[in-house]
């Protein structure tokens, strides 16, 4: 087992949270690595739209995207636009979850489903989903 120093944590993102998952004191504990803080859920979604960038199409989709911030279960609903060149995507939402039962019925709820058959579904090419909660 590595002991997590600054200098090995620091050597970047992945391995940062890859070093923290078994430290001593969690071996010694014998605790779970993956163990969550929490219940909260971050739920993010990086698409490629089938319209042009700009495009009346375009812009009805992110208007009605910003009906899924209002839903009493959404936190920190947020909208990127991709600045990097490694992934195909070009956009991505952004939202919190205090729980999954507040993620499960934000699945559920009319609204979000409306925007899955008259916007997502229509206008999406492509797209991964990531549902994340935070380790220990």
């Amino acid at each position: 087992m590595r002991k997590v120093t600054r200098r090995n944590a620091a050597v970047g993102v992945g391995s940062a949270i890859f070093a923290t998952l078994t430290t001593p004191a969690t071996a010694a504990a014998g605790t779970s690595p993956c163990a969550l803080i929490g219940a909260a859920i971050r739920h993010v979604v990086a698409f490629k739209l089938k319209w042009a960038p700009g495009s009346d199409e375009e812009r009805d989709f992110f208007s009605a995207a910003g009906a899924l911030a209002a839903l009493p279960q959404v936190r920190r609903f947020e909208r990127f636009h991709q600045i990097g060149h490694k992934n195909p995507f070009t956009y991505g939402f952004s939202m919190e979850f205090e729980d999954q039962s507040a993620y499960a019925l934000y699945n559920a709820h009319p609204v979000h489903q409306a925007f899955l058959r008259t916007h997502w579904n229509p206008g999406v090419s492509d797209f991964i989903e990531i549902d994340l909660s935070v380790l220990v």
